[in-house]
């Protein structure tokens, strides 16, 4: 991640129209690596992200948020989608935008209902904030501050600069960057720079007025001191063919460049599917997870999205060690499709399946061959329960294991016999076991090797029950299709034969089987058709 000390400033530190380093150029730079961003300006205009639209993109899927406290005057555009309107449509396909930084930059360049529809998704969700004012009940037209925090450092600048399309493109202005490595003066201005804009956005500055909707000043009709301003914000993009444009087009060009790569370098990097970030009780899973040493069972409603908690512990690891290596056990072919899906959302990309006639082994031999050169490349193996614990797999496995993380979905099958006798030879160390039934019913031995295996036990590591999806509202919805299953009259012999036997045994007082060595037995039969 670039910090604002990866800027190169000029040597004054100081951006103008009429110099080398115009304010385009610091915006361009700035704002990509900025995570949060306040503004102090005398005028405001939407257009002024269409000009920025690829930094002001990167900055969004960079988390961040932005405050804008300005004059209480605005363009008629402005006034009905942003400040009039809370009407957001199609919600679903907003933050669809938000998860794609191309799609994401071509919405905030445009003209599109889009636009205004991705500005009013960040005022719903707290990341854009538009604060009108008057200063002792006048304008604010002189007040032109930024605060950037790129979330390490603060800068600042002070300057004659407006946040409008002209101003960033046409109108003279300059503006002093302020910067902590500048010495102790400069980081006095900008904390107290910080002071009074936190003084202000919380409305506790004795000198302020804040403005009701009501009483925002719309520029519509283009006469007086009405013209000078919708001059002001004014959107036209003819920059004709001045000596100003070319350094404008020759700054866009760049950023051009330097977008078209950040996408490709995006593509390829693992990141959270989704542009609101994992849940509460996802981060909440992971810190358990870790402070268990990396491993346990998460004993999680069906539909409270298990896959994705795992893969965010994943993303987690990667984001510390900047490269991943998984294996994710799965029970049945559908699931080993089903999770290549969800794998590939996390930009995950290089994956092995391995199981239902994939063909494995060259890539697996590939992999182990150029780890024991000292070769160390990403991969994610997911493969089925019954193909991993084949001599043929384990003869690769057991020679990378210990730099592998382990995902076993529907952890509740590691306790069949067949699976549990190799558990003792698997020495990963990063481990997490997924199932909504972690205990095996009438097999306390199963349940016991499992909880042993990952080092936990009832109420395990993290657990998330049925009754507090359904009341915190977070299940996913899914179809459930009972299938009833008839057993064969010589089977329903035996059942009721064995159910006879154990109930000789069972403590109706304690409601449960007494302890003894005849209960196991009668079980065993049960077990093993299980």
């Amino acid at each position: 991640m670039t910090r604002f000390r990866d800027i190169p400033f000029p040597r004054s530190y100081r951006y103008s129209s009429d110099s080398e380093h115009i304010p385009l150029e610091f915006y361009e730079e700035a704002f990509p690596k900025a995570k949060q961003i306040d503004l102090l300006l005398g005028y405001f205009s939407s257009n002024a992200i269409r000009v920025l639209s690829k930094s002001f993109a990167e900055f969004l899927l960079n988390d961040g948020k932005i405050r804008i406290i300005t004059n209480h005057i605005y363009s008629l555009k402005d006034h009905q989608e942003l400040l009039n309107s809370s009407l957001l449509k199609e919600e679903d396909k907003i933050i669809e935008i938000f998860s794609d930084l191309e799609h994401l930059e071509n919405v905030l360049s445009s003209h599109s209902q889009h636009f205004f529809d991705c500005l009013r998704f960040l005022l719903k969700n707290n990341k854009l904030e538009i604060m009108p004012v008057k200063f002792n009940n006048v304008d604010l037209a002189h007040c032109k501050r930024m605060i950037l925090f790129d979330g390490e450092e603060y800068i600042s600048t002070e300057g004659s600069i407006n946040f409008t399309l002209p101003a960033l493109l046409k109108n003279s202005e300059s503006f002093q960057v302020e910067t902590p490595w500048n010495g102790n003066v400069s980081r006095e201005r900008i904390e107290d720079e910080r002071e009074n804009f936190n003084k202000i956005i919380n409305k506790v500055h004795p000198n302020y007025k804040y403005i009701s909707p009501d009483k925002i000043e719309v520029v519509i009709n283009a006469l007086g001191r009405e013209k000078e301003i919708r001059d002001l914000l004014d959107d036209s993009m003819n920059l004709n063919n001045e000596v100003y444009s070319k350094k404008v087009q020759e700054i866009l060009k760049k950023k051009k460049l330097r977008f078209e790569e950040k996408i490709q370098e995006i593509s390829q990097t693992p990141k959270f599917p989704y542009f609101e970030g994992p849940r509460e009780y996802q981060k909440d899973a992971f810190k358990a997870w870790v402070k268990n040493n990396y491993s346990g069972v998460f004993a999680m409603a069906t539909g409270t999205g298990k896959t994705i908690t795992s893969l965010n512990c994943l993303l987690n690891i990667y984001k510390k060690e900047q490269t991943y290596k998984a294996i994710i056990l799965v029970p049945s072919i559908a699931l080993l499709n089903q999770w290549e899906g969800e794998v590939k959302s996390f930009n995950f990309n290089n994956i092995l399946k391995v199981g239902g006639g994939n063909k494995w082994e060259k890539g697996l031999a590939n992999f182990v061959s150029n780890l024991s050169w000292g070769v160390s490349k990403d991969l994610i193996i997911i493969t089925t329960y019954g193909s991993f614990v084949t001599d043929k797999f384990q003869k690769y496995f057991k020679k990378i294991q210990d730099s592998f993380m382990l995902i076993a979905d529907e952890a509740h099958n590691m306790g069949a016999n067949q699976i549990k006798k190799g558990l003792e030879n698997i020495k990963v160390k990063k481990k997490i076991g997924l199932s909504a039934t972690p205990k095996r019913i009438y097999d306390p031995k199963g349940t016991d090797a499992i909880d042993y295996f990952f080092g936990d036990k009832p109420p395990y590591t993290y657990s998330f029950t049925m009754e507090r999806a359904l009341n915190e509202e977070r299940l996913t919805e899914y179809k459930y299709y009972p299938k009833i299953v008839e057993l064969q009259n010589e089977e329903l012999d035996r059942y009721i034969e064995i159910s006879q036997k154990l109930l000789r045994y069972f403590d109706f007082k304690k409601g449960e089987f007494k302890k003894d060595p005849m209960v196991e037995k009668c079980k065993l039969p049960l077990i093993r058709t299980a």
